[in-house]
Formats: C-alpha cells, sequence, structure tokens
C-alpha cells in the first residue's frame, strides 16, 4: 500500500470514530444524521472484513457498530415499521412536505434492517421479532405507494420512489444471502413484486432521460438487477462504459465505485484509478459521508489482492472503571494472599492442570457472585460465539459490571509464556458489554510481549484489564484449599 494512502485510511478511521463517538452521544439525532451513521456501520463492517487490525483497535471499532445499531435499530422509532404502513396514505393525501419526510423514513428504516441483518449474518441466530415480522408484511403498502407514484405521473417522487425500491431490493438479498430461513418464502415473494415495479419505472421515457443524467442512480439500479439476476445464474456479464462518468464528482463518484465492486471487479479498479487522485487531492475537505464513502472505497480496492494489516492507526475510546485494584480486592481478596507460600510443587499442580479443571477451581476464590451462576458459568461448554470463558455479574460501588474471565491452562500453553498473538480473547468482552472488567487468568506467564500490550492498553485507553498469573494464581487457590 502507498504511503499517502496508510494516512488516509488512518486519518478516515480516526475521524468516522470520532464522528460516532460524538453523535451517539447525542439526545435527539436527525434523520440525516441516522443515515449517516448507518453509512458509517457499512463501512466499518466492510472495512473489518478486509482488513485486520490490532485487537484493541478492533473492538474499539467493533463497538462503534453496536452503538449504531442501537441507535438506528431502535423499535420505538420504528413502531412496528409504521412508516411502510401509511406510505400509501401519505403519498395518496398529497402533501409534498410530508411525502418528503415518508421517504426519508422509509430508507432509514430499510437501512435499519439492512444493518440487523449484517449483524446476525455470521451467526446462527436469526430474525423472528414482531418488529422484524412488520418489515416484512407491511413492506407491500410501499409497493401501492410506488405504484401509485407511476400511475399518476408524480415524477417529483420518481427518483425518491427508485432509491427506496433499491434499497429495499438491497436489504432482501441480503438477507438472502446470508442463508436465513424464517422469511425467505417473504423475500421471494416481495422480490418478484419489486423487480417488477423496478422494470416499470425504468421503462418510463421520463425515468430514462433522468438516469442519462444521474449515473450514481443509474448504477445503483444496475446492482440491484444485477444481484435479483445472480440469484437465478452466475454467468453475468456486466457492461459499462467509464468514460461517461470520467467527470463524477466526489460523491457520485464514490456511490458509483461502491456499486462498481459488485458489479465488476475489474471495472471497479480501472475507475478507481481513474479518479484516485481527485480523491486525495480533496480528502480534507470531504464531507463526513464522503469521507465514510472514500474509506469503503480505499478498503474494497486494497482487499482485491490480500487482507489489509494494519499497524496501530491511534483510535482511543476510554473506558469507565478507574478502580481496578480494588475492583480485584472486592473480588479475590488478593491482600489476603501470600505468593512466598508458594512451592515448585504448587507450581506443578497448577501447571498440570487442564482448562476445565483450572476453571472450576478458579470459580471458588471469586466472592460476591452467586453459587449457582458460579457453577454455570465455569462449568459451561466452549463455543464459537462465546464472549470469554466465564462472565460474571459483579457488584462494585452499587455500580453492576460484568467480569470476563479468559483462561489459559499450562496444559493449552505449549511455551513457556503465553503468546501476544492471544491479545484479541483478552480484549473481545469489551465489544459486548458496557460496563467490564477482564481478569485475565493465566497457570504460565505472559510473554514480555503480550504484558507490554496489557500495560499500554491500560494506561493509554485506561481499559480496566488485570491479569492473575502463575505465582499469583497459585497463591490465590491455594488460599482458597484448591492447590
Amino acid at each position: 500500500m502507498q504511503d499517502k494512502h496508510i494516512d488516509i485510511f488512518h486519518n478516515l478511521i480516526n475521524e468516522i470514530h470520532e464522528f460516532i463517538k460524538n453523535k451517539i452521544n447525542m439526545e435527539k439525532n436527525s434523520m440525516l444524521v441516522k443515515s449517516t451513521l448507518g453509512e458509517s456501520y457499512i463501512s466499518i463492517n466492510t472495512l473489518l472484513e478486509n482488513s485486520i487490525f490490532q485487537p484493541h483497535e478492533e473492538v474499539i471499532l467493533k463497538r462503534d457498530l453496536s452503538k449504531i445499531y442501537k441507535e438506528i435499530y431502535d423499535d420505538s422509532s420504528l413502531f412496528y415499521y409504521s412508516s411502510f404502513y401509511y406510505a400509501y396514505r401519505k403519498i395518496k393525501a398529497g402533501d409534498p412536505q410530508e411525502i418528503q419526510l415518508q421517504f426519508q423514513k422509509i430508507n432509514l428504516d430499510t437501512m435499519a434492517m439492512l444493518i440487523n441483518i449484517l449483524s446476525i449474518s455470521k451467526t446462527k441466530g436469526d430474525l423472528g421479532s414482531s418488529t422484524e415480522d412488520y418489515f416484512f408484511s407491511r413492506m407491500e403498502n410501499c409497493t401501492w405507494a410506488f405504484k401509485y407514484v407511476l400511475n399518476h405521473k408524480l415524477k417529483d417522487y420518481y427518483v425518491p420512489s427508485l432509491y427506496s425500491i433499491c434499497n429495499m431490493i438491497q436489504t432482501l438479498i441480503l438477507y438472502k444471502k446470508s442463508a436465513k430461513n424464517k422469511y425467505i418464502s417473504d423475500v421471494n415473494i416481495l422480490l418478484t413484486k419489486l423487480e417488477q415495479i423496478l422494470k416499470d419505472f425504468i421503462s418510463s421515457e421520463d425515468i430514462q432521460v433522468i438516469l442519462e443524467r444521474n449515473n450514481h442512480l443509474r448504477y445503483f439500479i444496475d446492482n440491484q438487477i444485477l444481484d435479483m439476476q445472480r440469484i437465478h445464474s452466475n454467468e453475468i456479464i456486466y457492461e459499462t462504459n467509464l468514460s461517461k462518468i470520467e467527470n463524477e464528482r466526489n460523491r457520485g463518484a464514490l456511490r458509483i465505485l461502491t456499486n462498481l465492486y459488485n458489479l465488476d471487479k475489474g471495472k471497479f479498479k480501472e475507475y478507481f484509478e481513474m479518479k484516485i487522485e481527485e480523491l486525495e487531492e480533496s480528502v480534507e475537505d470531504m464531507h463526513i459521508l464522503d469521507k465514510i464513502l472514500f474509506v469503503r472505497v480505499l478498503s474494497n480496492y486494497y482487499s482485491l489482492t490480500k487482507k489489509i494489516q494494519f499497524s496501530e492507526i491511534g483510535l482511543y475510546e476510554e473506558l469507565e472503571l478507574k478502580n481496578v485494584d480494588e475492583f480485584i480486592n472486592h473480588v479475590f481478596r488478593l491482600n489476603e494472599i501470600s505468593i512466598s507460600d508458594v512451592t515448585e510443587e504448587d507450581l506443578d499442580k497448577l501447571l498440570q492442570m487442564k482448562d476445565d479443571e483450572l476453571r472450576i477451581k478458579f470459580s471458588k476464590t471469586v466472592n460476591g457472585v452467586e453459587e449457582r451462576i458460579l457453577q454455570r458459568e465455569s462449568q459451561k461448554p466452549h463455543g464459537a460465539f462465546e464472549i470469554s470463558d466465564m462472565e460474571l455479574p459483579i457488584t462494585f460501588r452499587g455500580k453492576r459490571y460484568f467480569m470476563c474471565l479468559p483462561f489459559k491452562s499450562g496444559v493449552e500453553i505449549r511455551g513457556n509464556t503465553v503468546p501476544v498473538d492471544i491479545s484479541y480473547q483478552i480484549v473481545r468482552p469489551f465489544i459486548e458489554f458496557k460496563n467490564c472488567v477482564v481478569v485475565f487468568v493465566t497457570a504460565k506467564k505472559c510473554s514480555e510481549n503480550l504484558m507490554n500490550y496489557i500495560k499500554k492498553l491500560k494506561d493509554s485507553l485506561n481499559w480496566p484489564i488485570e491479569v492473575i498469573e502463575h505465582e499469583t494464581l497459585a497463591a490465590l487457590l491455594k488460599n482458597a484449599g484448591e492447590l
């Protein structure tokens, strides 16, 4: 990767993170801001798929995804997809201001479902809430609204209708690609209806004139048409003339590039290289939405050959708990143990323990947690989607935290010390819990690299992480009569 593009990546990612941090803390965000946050979600999700980050920075970006999801996929705002339900009625009533707001809300609510599907796409779960039911059952009301616009030649609403139709198709196809099954028959029926409506729209001479001028809308439509064709056949060739879009300004070029990546990666690469110099020159003055799209496009370009490997890029997010030492003493009473009493025989016993045995014995050293929870967490099976080996609710100074405990037994770690490679297991719980403390429990000592990494996170980001290792662990178990 070119050095100047490394700098651009670093600056863009940090700016997007700060934008999210600032807007999420707002009491009430406008639909425009929420839409921009939704675009941020898609770009960060793409970036994470295409890249390898330092573990704590991957966690910060995934925390950003979680915050955006909670801001946009909000049941009280979606209100059973009422924007779909009232679409036909509002458009038929003919109030221009109300109609424009209705289209904005429809697109935002469709984006909410797209983000919802992205969030479950790599899990075993499926949709199924009442709000999710209404997304599929009430979308037909929107199809009536689109037909009304076309049949009554409401030309002012052709473009908003086309964007809404394509956003819906894109979201339904994403559900289909995710290999979820609960709503697949609804998806197929709706796709058939929307495909026909889209064909009816683009066969209109008035809309053909619009698409001659509006290149990024045309490519967005092409993207959805091609995706629907790919459902039935893999033998699809996309033809386009890049000279016609050579003079597109930044926003249009970036939108076209996000679609070209799916349409034809060769054409995407060619057009990117045609436009990159203009984009580089104007990046400082770009609107935040353009920066969000630019980072997605850059990520897609550099992932054409291999995953992007990032060194530390300077993302910063401080977490809340300040008195970690007091918290740890509150839970484990480490001030009562004596490391000098630990013998070589004690350490040998500790190093021979397997993971399951270590977890059960360690659970006996925890104070302030119900026995049934300790038993459940210490004996739960490992799974691909587990947050940590144990997650325990702890009340400290009147506030509830989750103490997450990743374990490494002496049997599991073959080297003399625990390598830095396992650091993601230590920081991962911070994605899932807002109020979280991580205690890394290891029979062997941490390597110098791993311990330095943990110290840096504690010092520069104030992340509440503690390590109970080797002699300290042996002393704690011995004090509890478990060694």
